[in-house]
């Protein structure tokens, strides 16, 4: 079918705002999720990245990467709205669309190009995103010495897969950069949250920074949440 794809009903953000309370009344904030029941999470995440797909769907400004993850999170969950919405958009990429509204010097070769365009398909979603196991299941790692911060940022997030949440509340004390901490931020939720705990004293403890998620953010939160390894590496950071 030809024209833009049919946004679903949900697809405005502002339906998805709060009731007001203190994480929804940060300006910037994009953890509204602390006003609803933590079993609708994944949902409402994914619903609020679709909706600002959706609110930003003109040439150019539409982030493929984040209308992938979040193809994948829809078809995880499973949300049938947004997973039809999601794979309309999807579909009518072109390799065009990678670049528009950057600046590149390199032509991407076809065959790349149409690989970042790929969508995953259904019998691959356990395999990228898989299940979180008992076991402990990745090495410690420490930073060179020049890189403190991201030392210390590691320590937080294997603390908070540990269970150990006072320590890794402590490493995010010391770390500035505000990309780091919401990578703590977002481990620190996903442990909380698969271990059945009450996520909401969380919000004392973080800063109005801490808040301020990225739509990738927000959609490997919900993957967590669903129990799935929210991306290769986690909890370590992945820039």
């Amino acid at each position: 079918a030809s024209g833009a794809p049919e946004p679903p009903a949900f697809g405005r953000v502002d339906v998805l705002r709060g009731n007001g309370n203190r994480a929804s009344k940060m300006p910037g904030s994009n953890f509204f999720l602390f006003d609803h029941p933590q079993s609708e999470w994944p949902i409402r995440a994914l619903r609020h990245v679709v909706s600002k797909i959706v609110s930003g769907e003109q040439p150019g400004r539409i982030n493929i990467f984040d209308a992938q993850l979040a193809f994948d999170l829809a078809r995880l969950i499973p949300d049938l709205a947004s997973t039809k919405y999601l794979y309309q958009v999807l579909s009518k990429l072109t390799v065009g669309d990678l670049f528009k509204g950057s600046i590149a010097n390199f032509d991407l070769p076809a065959e790349r190009a149409k690989q970042a365009l790929a969508v995953r398909r259904q019998d691959e979603l356990d395999q990228t995103y898989p299940a979180f196991c008992r076991s402990r299941w990745f090495d410690s790692w420490v930073a060179p010495d020049q890189f403190e911060e991201l030392d210390k940022t590691v320590r937080a997030v294997e603390a908070a897969v540990d269970g150990h949440f006072d320590s890794a509340l402590h490493f995010l004390g010391e770390v500035s950069l505000s990309y780091r901490r919401r990578n703590i931020a977002v481990v620190l939720i996903v442990e909380q949250f698969r271990r059945g705990m009450d996520c909401s004293p969380l919000q004392l403890s973080l800063r109005k920074e801490d808040l301020e998620f990225r739509e990738q953010e927000l959609l490997q939160m919900g993957l967590g949440c669903l129990g799935r390894v929210p991306w290769q590496g986690y909890p370590h950071p992945d820039y």
